[in-house]
């Protein structure tokens, strides 16, 4: 049957091309090419060492080096930030990961075959054959990504990494941000884990690589982010459970929209991390944005459910391992050959079991998916707080993840969508992916957060803006609209009065990817 095995080829696909029309990207994926490090310098005679094998979607790729091929570096940080700064090539690195020391970073041509993936999966498998190969730097093109090791192995282990390596999105760009914007990040991780961690100090912590800091985070996060009880109203009644987050998307290069709105809308909102399991209407809520149960604007998928989907194709082994004792499984169901707004996804409960339920993605199936995930049947009404704890924590247990959150981004992009479309509508112009206008920038970004915190705010404000037709008028007078509309709207000044300062830092930060990447430094 459909939806309890593994994946289809032609259903995987089907659901991208679907996915894909919800986020408006591109459907049809590059394919990886032969030549993706740029060739290897000639050092004469050298000997061919195998540094293990990649394994991309079943697809083998044997990692040989030439023992000679390499760059030092001091550290692992160091190494990644070398190769990722330069021309688009990949490397094996060896180095310490969980400590300092010494690192080479080995050229590598990887041996691409025609039955190669067509995109890179966020989650591959690599057999190592020696105890520290810490990091793979895979260019396809001008794309270049960076995984690592997920499990940590335990004290005093010895043997290579475990085969599961994830991918750690948007480094290259991460180092081009400003030193000062990098350590902000850097330094909730470090807190987060020693907090979580007896015996860790943030000292100890401070010299590692961000991949480190981001695979410790992930690995320690039940006692990172412990979901808290919430008690509400009067006489307080116990209504679900919270996970307080720390990480907040980075800025990436170019710029893509609404994505790139994300880290400002962050700042207000939500953290990677953040879960809602406590509130009346929403059933759950993740991420920078709180996306929930609830479809968006002018949509028929429900949000969650589309997460949901990415994190059953792209990752089924961590699905699996966080929903598995609930019985979760999913499938697609298209209803014609071509995506539509009327396909949908079904998340099985108890799959397999007389007692399955079958729990559809469509607006119409709204209140009965916000019952389940309320009470763990979708024919009840009411709370059931401890199945809503343990829901947010199985939750918790995959958005710790780097490559996890990269999917709450995209999901969280769908969202915004709509409020983009309005936006754009309004006549306030697309942002320049290569360079883009700092007002234009501020002022989509502030709207957008308004749209995130009362979506019925945005139309009026829009409409209370005409009267400036310049960008630059508009971001300058919005504050004296708010007040001439209806409640809850004028309520939003504080808020966006903050996001103003957020959003030109986020602004600034782009502009310092972009003359990185102008220059070609890391």
């Amino acid at each position: 049957m459909r939806g309890f095995g593994a994946v289809t080829r032609r259903e995987r696909q089907q659901a991208d091309l679907f996915f894909a029309d919800l986020i408006g990207r591109p459907t049809t994926a590059r394919p990886l090419r032969s030549d993706l490090s740029g060739g290897r310098e000639s050092f004469g005679e050298t000997v061919t060492v195998d540094l293990g094998e990649l394994t991309i979607d079943g697809v083998r790729i044997p990692i040989s080096v030439a023992d000679d091929g390499f760059d030092r570096a001091a550290d692992l940080e160091a190494a990644l930030r070398a190769a990722l700064g330069g021309a688009s090539r990949s490397f094996a690195i060896r180095a310490p990961l969980y400590s300092t020391g010494e690192a080479r970073a080995f050229r590598w041509t990887p041996a691409i075959t025609a039955t190669a993936p067509r995109q890179l999966t966020p989650v591959v498998a690599c057999e190592a054959r020696v105890t520290d190969l810490a990091a793979l730097v895979l260019a396809r093109g001008t794309e270049v990504n960076v995984y690592v090791p997920a499990v940590r192995p335990p004290a005093g282990a010895a043997g290579p990494p475990q085969r599961r390596w994830v991918i750690i999105p948007g480094l290259a760009d991460f180092y081009r941000l400003p030193d000062a914007v990098q350590r902000t990040h850097r330094g909730r991780w470090i807190a987060a884990i020693a907090d979580a961690v007896p015996g860790v100090t943030r000292a100890r912590l401070q010299p590692l690589s961000t991949p480190a800091l981001r695979l410790m985070l992930a690995q320690n996060g039940a006692a990172a982010f412990a979901v808290r009880p919430v008690r509400r109203g009067t006489p307080r009644v116990d209504t679900g459970g919270v996970v307080n987050g720390v990480t907040i998307p980075a800025p990436a290069f170019p710029v893509r929209e609404p994505h790139c709105y994300l880290p400002v809308i962050s700042e207000r909102e939500g953290r990677s991390e953040s879960i809602n399991a406590w509130d009346a209407g929403a059933g759950i809520s993740l991420g920078p944005i709180q996306f929930n149960v609830q479809p968006p604007a002018g949509r028929n998928a429900s949000t969650l459910f589309t997460f949901l989907w990415r994190l059953y194709i792209d990752d089924r082994p961590l699905f699996d391992q966080v929903f598995g004792a609930l019985g979760w499984s999913m499938r697609f169901e298209p209803v014609a050959l071509e995506p539509s707004d009327n396909d949908y996804f079904v998340l099985q409960v108890n799959a397999g079991l007389p007692t399955a339920i079958s729990l559809r993605s469509l607006r119409a199936d709204q209140k009965r998916n916000i019952r389940y995930v309320h009470t763990g049947s979708p024919d009840q009404t009411g709370f059931v707080p401890d199945f809503r704890r343990d829901l947010a924590a199985r939750f918790r247990d995959a958005v710790v993840w780097p490559h996890v959150q990269e999917m709450i981004v995209n999901t969280s992009a769908v969202w915004l969508q709509p409020g983009l479309d309005q936006i754009r509508a309004a006549g306030i112009p697309a942002l320049d992916p290569q360079n883009p206008d700092r007002d234009t920038f501020t002022l989509t970004a502030i709207l957008l957060s308004a749209f995130v915190r009362f979506s019925g705010c945005l139309a009026p404000l829009l409409r209370g803006l005409r009267r400036w037709p310049a960008v630059p008028d508009k971001l300058a007078h919005w504050n004296d609209v708010l007040p001439t509309l209806n409640r809850p709207c004028p309520g939003l000044d504080e808020r966006l009065r903050q996001q103003v300062t957020e959003a030109r830092n986020v602004h600034d930060g782009l502009e310092a990817i972009r003359r990185a990447r102008a220059g070609g430094v890391p």
